[in-house]
């Protein structure tokens, strides 16, 4: 792990004294490259913590280039005391690469939590699906499912059908002890505040090296494939007895949205079209294989929400979120 010393922005690309161009001076020979701001009460400490564990992982499949930048004075004359990351960050490479005591530890951690809760992120492999699914089983946790994970195919939703509405008040919900994240990104905005808010601990499972941690509240990350992952700990797992409160709260909320969408699915005639019809349409249509892309912005949002409503067990969804819409759909 490379550290260089750079100057602020600011005195960046304008002559300024001792000043070079050094920011990816390494070009694509490094593993990872990131340029740090400058020291700033603004910046959490959560963000530093995030920042140290990801380059320390990378590190381990090649260099990697931090370029640290700094305003001067460097320290004032009193120095406000850094605050300590409330967060204990560290990347697992996989179950298997642990020793035996930690991966104990982890399971134990995950077993012994009666308040967790399943967030399903964007899955293509139904092996990592139906993995999903038998760890929800056995944990008799919840499943907050993205619209892209999968989970209608193996029959495997639990909240999915409705938790983008569900958080629109997270306050609603009570606190959660331990969410484990597996799979990609999500693309409701309502369920990744809720997690950075509600949730006390975080574990995302994904087999890349990315740092898919927008509001930096990912504890620990685990580098490795969903269904290798649950292969590795369900056997060492002795689940508690699930927080009844806590699942019931998914379970009438998701009966509760069902008996209010109901009366949409049959419009009377002359009805005013809304958003909601895109959802009603699908319903009608989806009864076989079918595959089906939904566009950026407000479709996907919608689809997010309901798509639990749709009885659709052989449907693949497809969205591409790029850069949340903004870049178009096929960009």
């Amino acid at each position: 792990v490379l550290l260089t010393a750079d100057r602020p922005p600011e005195l960046r690309d304008n002559a300024a004294n001792q000043s070079i161009d050094q920011a990816g001076i390494f070009g694509r020979h490094v593993r990872w490259y990131f340029d740090v701001p400058c020291p700033s009460p603004a910046i959490p400490s959560s963000f530093v913590a995030s920042t140290a564990a990801h380059a320390i992982s990378a590190a381990r499949q090649g260099p990697v280039h931090l370029n640290l930048q700094f305003r001067e004075p460097f320290l004032p004359n009193d120095p406000p005391p850094f605050p300590p990351a409330t967060l204990v960050r560290r990347v697992v490479e996989s179950v298997a690469a642990l020793p035996s005591d930690e991966s104990r530890a982890l399971a134990d951690r995950i077993s012994g939590e009666p308040a967790g809760v399943i967030v399903a992120g964007q899955m293509e492999d139904e092996d990592d699906q139906r993995a999903v699914a038998r760890l929800a089983h056995a944990l008799g946790w919840p499943v907050a499912a993205d619209l892209a994970s999968g989970m209608n195919r193996v029959g495997a939703c639990g909240a999915a059908g409705s938790h983008d509405l569900l958080f629109i008040d997270p306050a609603r919900i009570p606190m959660a002890g331990l969410c484990l994240h597996l799979g990609g990104r999500l693309v409701s905005k309502r369920l990744a505040k809720w997690m950075s808010t509600r949730v006390r601990e975080i574990i995302r499972v994904a087999p890349d090296d990315s740092r898919l941690d927008p509001d930096l509240s990912v504890h620990t990350r685990i580098r490795a494939g969903v269904e290798s992952f649950v292969t590795g700990i369900l056997p060492l797992l002795t689940p508690v007895e699930a927080d009844p409160e806590f699942s019931a709260c998914f379970e009438s909320f998701e009966r509760r949205v069902g008996d209010l969408l109901a009366p949409l699915w049959d419009p009377a005639p002359g009805a005013a079209l809304t958003e909601i019809d895109a959802v009603r349409v699908a319903r009608g249509l989806l009864g076989g294989e079918a595959d089906v892309f939904v566009g950026n912005s407000l479709p996907v949002r919608i689809f997010d929400s309901l798509h639990g409503c749709v009885p659709s067990p052989h449907t693949r969804w497809f969205c591409n979120r790029g850069a949340s819409g903004i870049d178009g759909n096929l960009a």
